[in-house]
């Protein structure tokens, strides 16, 4: 039997950081996250960018299909 908050059949001294897709309960698919690498949404990694001293703007084209706002994308520039 397994210990509370161990997944069977790892052993107790493995340590990784795994993205899964899970659909209808089963896995579908995973992937090693990898040292110093960061998962975020888009909007996190703009305002992350941007507290670094970025200037994060849209091409023209693409600014109506984005989701900001004429103001937001005004702000940014």
């Amino acid at each position: 039997m397994h210990k509370p908050n161990q997944i069977p059949n790892i052993a107790e001294n493995y340590s990784a950081r795994i993205m899964l897709t899970i659909e209808n309960g089963k896995v579908t698919s995973e992937r090693m996250i990898g040292d110093g690498e960061i998962l975020a949404t888009l909007d996190t990694f703009i305002e992350l960018a941007q507290r670094a001293g970025w200037h994060v703007t849209p091409n023209h084209g693409e600014v109506t299909q984005s989701h900001a706002t004429a103001e937001e994308v005004a702000h940014v520039a």
